[in-house]
């Protein structure tokens, strides 16, 4: 895969660890120069010889680096400076456990010890790469957090170390918000049990060598069968995290392929293309917009793709321009339409490897005006589609062991959203939907995940936005990153999730957004 970080300048710190080895090779897989800042430098030169034998094509440099010194900081950062130039992306993946206790068992040293690594040690790297970042209006910042700050479970004997991660999470969040409209982007990643595939594969520093209720790497995947892993005797997906997927995931939130992916929390993900032996793909509602970027993005990738909308004319139109792209008609609130649908994909390419459900409609206007026409209308064609189209394809895909649902939500079905009681409603529907479905088959090996756009430059929402007072510049300008999501922005998140690279991503609402969800403000009720 190719996502535009061939020459770009990424500092990875924690570099040694088993995470940190899988994000610093396959950044430089990617063709990245790339910082491995690490106290543990020789297991950093070791990483230079491993990325050598495995074709790597980016340059490796180790830098002997304590995060919680921001002087060494400093150094490290001017070091790279001088063989790379400014800083592109940072991954901030250092961190760890002293020791495990209760919480009343917490002692002064042991905490002052986590929140030097785990806190002091973020912000010393963020802010040592400030400049270069703000400076040139560009950047991203990717912070590995862990589960142990969503899930109290998962921070059993270890609530020190989950609360650090929590100060992480919110870190990001805020910073998001403050650095969005200066073109610097800050997501999170929250991984789970992430396992190095040898037990070599770690620092000497690392928990694995200090915490013996963790036991091997190599050990790992044995207690997981029992069901003996803590945390993990009911993941319903039964393999092990590795640390390529997180470092996948990484890869694409640092490049521009995700540039309008900032302030989000996210889970064990990991990223490559369509492989070469060619999905087959359909995505409704295909005919322009979102759902035409999509089902291109698609084809572009090697997929064969049913483009399905109720205006054949449309997908006609673009069709005769996207080689692997077949058009459809299809009314997608009935029923009989959908399965004829699928049914007409598989008996022509033998299967159904992804299907998109992307058809919505919203009747803006205050609810106590809305009529029954208007709240069956934005229902059927809004969560009714999206029940339909999932119901279908898990009907085809079950059987096969395999396959990807994405359903196209909305930031309207997270809050409050005046004037849009209805297609909001139908939103919160479709988000439910999803993570039920992801649920009752988790370990079916068919996925069911969501995307839910901000404000993206569609034909619908100029034309909405040119109906208020100033037009689609005035409301351009109020967008927390100063600009209009691209449809193609969205297609990069399906494409994402679509592929195989994303097995671990399941029941997960990703919002394309631009920091909209992370915003806490006082809005002014708009008047109809």
């Amino acid at each position: 895969m190719d996502l535009g970080l061939k020459g770009k300048t990424v500092i990875v710190t924690g570099g040694s660890g088993g995470i940190g080895q899988g994000l610093v090779v396959e950044f430089a897989r990617e063709g990245a120069n790339v910082i491995s800042a690490s106290r543990d430098a020789a297991t950093g030169e070791k990483l230079v010889k491993r990325a050598r034998e495995q074709g790597c094509t980016g340059t490796i440099l180790p830098v002997a680096t304590d995060v919680t010194s921001r002087a060494s900081v400093d150094a490290m950062v001017a070091t790279a400076h001088k063989r790379f130039g400014p800083v592109d992306a940072l991954v901030n993946n250092a961190g760890g456990v002293k020791r495990n206790c209760e919480f009343d068992q917490l002692d002064d040293e042991t905490r002052r010890w986590e929140i030097a690594l785990n806190i002091d040690g973020v912000v010393n790297c963020i802010q040592a790469v400030a400049s270069d970042m703000l400076g040139r209006g560009k950047g991203s910042v990717v912070n590995i957090s862990s589960n142990s700050s969503l899930l109290g479970e998962a921070a059993q004997q270890v609530v020190h170390y989950g609360s650090t991660k929590g100060f992480v999470n919110s870190l990001s969040k805020t910073l998001a918000y403050e650095w969005g409209p200066k073109g610097v982007r800050v997501n999170t990643i929250a991984p789970g049990w992430i396992v190095p595939h040898r037990d070599e594969d770690v620092s000497s520093g690392s928990f694995w060598n200090r915490l013996e209720f963790v036991g091997t790497p190599e050990g790992m995947q044995q207690a997981l069968e029992a069901g003996t892993l803590p945390n993990m005797s009911h993941l319903p997906i039964k393999r092990l995290g590795r640390p390529e997927d997180i470092a996948h995931l990484a890869i694409f939130l640092a490049s521009e392929v995700s540039g309008y992916i900032t302030g989000q929390l996210i889970v064990n993900f990991h990223f490559q293309y369509f492989g070469s032996e060619g999905r087959v793909a359909i995505v409704a509602g295909a005919g322009s917009g979102i759902g035409a970027a999509i089902a291109q993005r698609f084809a572009e990738a090697g997929a064969q793709v049913i483009g399905a909308d109720i205006e054949r004319a449309a997908v006609d139109s673009l069709a005769a321009k996207v080689t692997g792209l077949t058009a459809r008609t299809c009314d997608v609130t009935d029923s009989v339409a959908v399965d004829a649908l699928i049914d007409g994909a598989v008996q022509r390419f033998g299967r159904l490897d992804v299907m998109v459900n992307n058809v919505g409609s919203a009747i803006a206007g205050w609810l106590k005006d809305a009529t029954d026409a208007d709240y069956q209308r934005v229902l059927a064609l809004t969560l009714t589609s999206a029940f339909h189209g999932t119901r279908a394809a898990l009907r085809v895909m079950l059987p096969r062991g395999s396959g990807s649902i994405i359903n196209i939500s909305s930031g309207a079905g997270f809050g409050g959203a005046p004037g849009l009681a209805t297609y909001g409603a139908a939103k919160a529907g479709v988000n439910n939907l999803t993570l039920t479905a992801a649920v009752e088959n988790a370990r079916s090996g068919v996925r069911v995940n969501a995307i839910s756009p901000g404000a993206i430059r569609t034909p619908a929402i100029l034309a909405w936005a040119e109906s208020l007072p100033g037009g689609v510049p005035a409301y351009e300008a109020t967008l927390l990153p100063g600009r209009f999501g691209r449809p193609e922005e969205i297609a990069a998140a399906a494409l994402f999730l679509a592929s195989d690279e994303a097995s671990f991503v399941n029941g997960a609402v990703i919002p394309v957004d631009g920091a909209a969800c992370a915003r806490v403000a006082a809005i002014d009720i708009p008047k109809l």
